[in-house]
């Protein structure tokens, strides 16, 4: 779908969905709170939603999740957005991609990225959390 160019904003949520609802069907469980902050805050401007990324079926969950109720996008490593497996589905979400070699520049993507009026869910990685703590003057 993704290299026909169908894969679109309700396409994404949909699938997302069907992830949720097979893992549930083989005894997956979910505990999702704070979805009515999810709602109260559509249509007030970019959002970013840091996940603690535990998994793979976290990722393909919160678009099903966001997607309901505002556009939304990964940050992604370049590498990820023009592999030849994932690159089309990722390049279908138009998402904010970052080197990961330099956390300032990556930071200065995201914001720039986040700009678009879009929500912006990051690929958090343990080297951005070693080479930048969080400071004011790592920012």
């Amino acid at each position: 779908m993704a290299v026909r160019g169908l894969y679109d904003d309700s396409a994404w949520a949909a699938s997302s969905f069907s992830v949720l609802r097979t893992i549930e069907r083989n005894r997956g469980r979910f505990e999702i709170t704070g979805i009515d902050r999810v709602r109260s805050a559509a249509g007030q401007g970019p959002l970013i939603f840091i996940s603690n990324h535990m998994s793979t079926p976290e990722t393909q969950v919160l678009p099903a999740l966001i997607a309901p109720f505002m556009p939304v996008t990964f940050v992604v490593k370049e590498r990820l957005a023009t592999s030849p497996v994932f690159g089309p589905i990722m390049r279908s979400r138009d998402p904010i991609t970052v080197g990961r070699k330099n956390p300032r520049e990556d930071l200065e993507a995201v914001l720039r990225g986040a700009r678009g009026a879009r929500c912006s869910i990051p690929k958090p990685s343990t080297h951005w959390e070693s080479s930048c703590p969080r400071r004011p003057e790592c920012l």
